[in-house]
Order: C-alpha cells, then structure tokens, then sequence
C-alpha cells in the first residue's frame, strides 16, 4: 500500500507545512513517535489496523493519533452460466423467467454473502449497475434474449465482474389428433408388420423443426426412452402406440399423442353354385332373393363378423358401389354374372369377392288360344298342348282330365294346361288358362235397298243365334248391317264373330247418276238405271222439265244419249219415272 495517499485524509485540510503525517503499526508506538513505516507498506494479515500520529512541526509533543484498517479483496468473478430456456406451451414468444436461477453457476464456488448480483439489459447497464432487473419476475417477449449480469463485492463496489448469457425460448409441438391404423391381415393371426415412418408425415401436419418417434407407453414418450423401431409388428390387437412429437432444437419441448394399431381378419368369398331360376312368365324377368347364396358365400364364416354384398360389375364390387337391392333383386337378361363381396363388418376395406352365374330357365309355355269355340258345323274341338316333357289338362274344378300331348275337348267351360321342360338340372313348369264357348251362326239372310240415287243403303236382316258382322266383299267386315254402297251389283256376306259360318246372297242395288256429260270425250256419255239390267221387264221414261216425254228406254240398253230425234238436247234438268214389274215406280230428276 502507498500509505501516502491516505496523507490528506488525515490532515483534513491542515497545513502540511505545519504538521507532519506518520503511520505505524501499533498504538504505542504512534504515541512514542517510534518505528514509523511507509510509505509503501505491505500488510502482514488482512484485514490489518495501522495508526497515524499529526504532531506540529515546530512542537512535536503536540500530536494527536487515530487508526484505519488495510483491507485486501479478493477479486470478484463473473462466470458465464448456462442458457436460460422456455418451453412455450402457447406459442406467442413470450415467457417470464426467474433469472435468479442462473444465479449459482455466476457466482460459483465464492462466497455468495460477500457478493451482490443485478440482472441488466445490456451492457453499459451491466457496467454502471443502472436499471437493474426484476431478476425474480422477467417478462421476455422474444423467442432470444441477451442478460447481463453484474457480480459486485459487497464491501466495494468498485470491484465488479460481468458476464451474459441466453435467454431461449422454444415452440413446444402440438400434437393433432391422429387416426388410428386399420390393416387387413392377409393370414388372420391378429399380427401385422407396420413401417411406423408412414405416420410421421399424418403427425407433423405441414409442421417444420419438429421430429416425432414412437414407444410403447406414456411413460416412455414422456421420458424418450425405449424408442420403437421404424418397422414394428403388434404384439396385441388392438395395440396402442403413443409417439412424441419434439422441438428439434430443443427436445425438452414436446407433445405426445396416440393412435390404434388394429388389425381385422381378411374375409375368403367362396364361389357359390350358379343360380338357376324358372321364369314365371314370357317376359324372363324375376325378382329374387340373393340372399340365398349368403350362406354359400360365407362358407361357415361367422355372418355376426362379415357382410355379403352383391354387385353387378368387378369394379362395383371393389369399389364398394352400386350395391343391388339383396332382397328382391330384378334381373335385366336371362343369363347374367353377378359378383359377391364378403367384407369385415368393423373394416369394409377387409374383403373378397367371388363371382357367380344366375340363369333364368325360359318360361315353358303351351301356344294356346285365350278362347276356343265349338261351332254348330264342327262340334269337335283337339288341342295341341306343344313340345314338353309333361302335360297336366286339368278343367274348371281342378281336375286332371288328360296328360298326353293333345287332348279331345267336347264339353263348355274353362280349362287350364300345366307343361314342364328341363334346363340346366332345373325342371320349370307353365301353365296356361283357356276357355272353350259355343258359338251362335246366321241361318239365313234378307235385304232391303233403302233410298234411291246415287248412293243406296243396303239394309241386312240375319236370322239365328249371335252376334254378327257385315260384308260387301268378304274382306272388311263390320258390326253395323246397314251398308251404304254406290248402285251396282254386290254379294252380301254375314258371319258370326267366331267365324264358325258365313252365308251370302247376291243383290242389285238400283239407282242412278245425278248427271251425264254427252260430249263425246267418251266419259258419262249415257244415262240409265244402274242395276236396270237385272229387272229386264222395268221400263224407263225421260221427260224435260215441262214434262214432255223426250224417250223410252229399255232397261237393257246403253241408255240415253242426250239427244231428240238425233238432235242434241241442252244442258237442264230432266225427269225420269222408272217402272218395275208388279207396279212399283220411282221418278227422279238430274243433270
């Protein structure tokens, strides 16, 4: 110590022209003014008490003593800790610390009452020990940040240390919900081989600066200890598998989860026998029950466990779409492939599928009439049941009256015929219902020509039993027997409905054009009674429309030329009388 420095603390603003400084190390000897030491001065211990004495220069038995204490501090150490980290729970950044928590790692192995520690935001601040912290309550609002710590002897502090460190703040992953694992098992031993790598990308999500690993239990995702491997096979069904999801740079700030690893029996469809049905009409469309094959698509499989579908493509049934209406099913074709799948009822996307033939056996059936009809010309009726393997002809009170192919029917009523055929190993039976009626027949015919001109109307009359239809030409025939036909010569038909006898009679319906055209082009060149030629005794007078007799035709002839005495007649009206044998006349004008 330079003693020396201590001169102007002890005058205290005295003359040191007039008083002297020494130092010593006991009392004794400051007040015998004896063994004075200094200026430089090494203490022996600390701390050490030394004396001065002030004494006047000119009377040195004038003097005063007082003492001070030399006292050597070891230097103070700042060591650098340890970064403080956060895991951040809600992802904003943002975390209080306490930073007196790096506090034993700064002042290490010194005496911590010797010291005074302040947390500051930078450096300058650190130096002078100005706007210290609350080191207990430290709000940081970003994900890094710089303390500096001041360490400072508690006796001076003027002796200081300084140092920094981190403050780190880390996302911590939030683990989503993931679904669990469903797989089929191809040998149906409940175990799978699962590459547990595939759910990493389902767990990180599109997240960054994560990893994820897999284990066996919550305790061991919480600790990371005990890690599955990539590839892992189930040791029970199902099996739970937790996974942790960490912060890269700072594995402490984690998440975990879990999912299911279930494996579900894979299904075998069995290949059923075709299914062959009978038509029940012409048509050979059915609706069936599908259902029917369940049992032979299952094989002895527990039905509980597994659901079969019925599809009409390969490609439904894999996809699982379009499925067909089980229980009542309709087909389109005679002959169609139709498709099973067998699918785990806790897992559709564990199946099989097999595929089978339906067949519509056609629908034998006998090629007979609705109505048969006994005629009074032909009383006997055979019937031709067809081409079958059996014929049942039964009649109106269910009877069995015939099994041959073609039986002899004599009596009225309503019948039935049931025939069978054989396809496919499948016998199909038909049966046709049919009724045999008897028929009424015209006896005979009158007729009667109702007006007279250039259109008459023939009026029939029919005698017998039934309804009847009417013909002029034997072809088109029609319910009415009032015929309206041009003049001429005509056969007359009438038939009874059924056709069972048709009679006919030839008749001349008498009439008469409304005008003629004498003018030699070779077209209505004449005028006569149509139909006249059939009354030879008729006779025909022509009169003008003053009733003068112009000529006498006879009915047989060409008819009247238009001309008097060889002199054409004008264009007028005239008049006619025809006479028939026995006195009936008619009389008409024309053109």
């Amino acid at each position: 110590f330079d003693l020396s420095t201590k001169d102007n603390e002890v005058l205290d603003g005295q003359d040191p022209a007039d008083f002297s400084v020494s130092y010593h190390t006991t009392q004794a000897d400051a007040d015998n003014a004896i063994n004075p030491i200094g200026p430089n001065y090494t203490n022996t211990t600390t701390p050490e008490t030394l004396y001065f004495r002030i004494a006047n220069s000119a009377y040195p038995e004038c003097y005063g003593t007082g003492s001070f204490r030399l006292e050597v501090i070891d230097q103070v150490t700042a060591h650098t800790p340890q970064d403080l980290e956060y895991c951040d729970t809600d992802n904003d950044g943002q975390a209080v610390f306490d930073l007196t928590a790096a506090q034993a790692e700064i002042i290490g192995g010194q005496n911590p009452a010797g010291l005074v520690l302040s947390y500051h935001e930078n450096q300058a601040d650190a130096d002078t020990g100005s706007n210290t912290l609350n080191a207990t309550n430290y709000p940081s609002t970003a994900y890094q940040n710089t303390i500096y710590v001041r360490v400072e002897n508690v006796s001076d502090p003027s002796c200081y240390d300084t140092t920094s460190f981190q403050l780190n703040i880390f996302d911590t992953p939030v683990p989503p919900e993931v679904s669990d694992w469903q797989v089929c098992d191809d040998d149906n031993d409940g175990r799978h081989t699962f590459d547990l790598g595939d759910k990493v990308g389902e767990i990180l999500d599109g997240t960054t600066g994560n990893s994820v690993s897999f284990y066996g239990s919550q305790n061991d995702a919480d600790n990371a200890i005990n890690a599955l491997g990539g590839t892992y096979r189930n040791t029970t069904d199902p099996q739970t598998v937790y996974f942790r999801m960490e912060n890269t740079n700072h594995p402490d700030c984690y998440g975990t989860g879990s999912f299911q690893l279930q494996v579900f029996d894979t299904p075998t469809a069995h290949v059923p026998e075709p299914l062959i049905v009978c038509a029940t009409d012409g048509t050979g469309i059915r609706t069936l029950d599908l259902s029917a094959k369940d049992a032979e698509v299952l094989d002895g499989q527990d039905p509980d466990g597994f659901t079969v579908l019925y599809f009409a493509a390969q490609t439904d049934a894999d996809a699982n779409s379009n499925a067909l209406p089980k229980s009542a099913y309709t087909n389109v074709s005679a002959r169609e492939t139709l498709y099973a799948r067998i699918q785990n009822n806790e897992n559709e996307d564990c199946y099989d599928t097999a595929s089978f033939e339906l067949i519509i056996n056609p629908w034998p059936q006998a090629q007979l009439e609705d109505t048969y009809v006994i005629c009074p010309d032909s009383p006997e009726l055979n019937l031709d049941g067809g081409d079958f393997e059996s014929w049942s002809w039964r009649d109106e009170s269910d009877t069995e009256i015939g099994t041959d192919r073609n039986l002899d029917i004599t009596e009225l009523g309503n019948y039935s015929l049931t025939v069978a055929r054989t396809q496919n190993g499948v016998t199909c039976e038909g049966t046709v219902s049919f009724e045999v009626i008897s028929s009424g027949a015209p006896e005979s015919i009158t007729t009667e020509i109702v007006g007279f001109g250039d259109r008459v109307t023939i009026e029939v009359t029919a005698t017998g039993v039934g309804e009847f239809e009417y013909s002029v030409d034997g072809e088109n025939y029609q319910d009415s027997n009032r015929l309206e036909v041009f003049p001429g010569e005509y056969t007359i038909y009438v038939r009874d409905k059924f056709l069972c006898r048709t009679l006919e009679k030839e008749i001349i319906a008498l009439g008469y054009q409304k005008f003629f055209t004498p003018n030699g082009d070779g077209s209505h060149e004449h005028w006569n009674i149509i139909g006249a030629e059939g009354y030879p005794e008729s006779k025909l007078y022509i009169y003008d429309r003053y009733g003068k007799l112009i000529v006498q035709l006879l009915p047989d002839g060409p008819g009247w030329d238009g001309t008097f005495r060889g002199v054409a007649m004008p264009s007028s009206d005239y008049w006619f009388r025809y006479e028939l044998q026995g006195g009936r006349a008619f009389t008409g004008h024309f053109t």
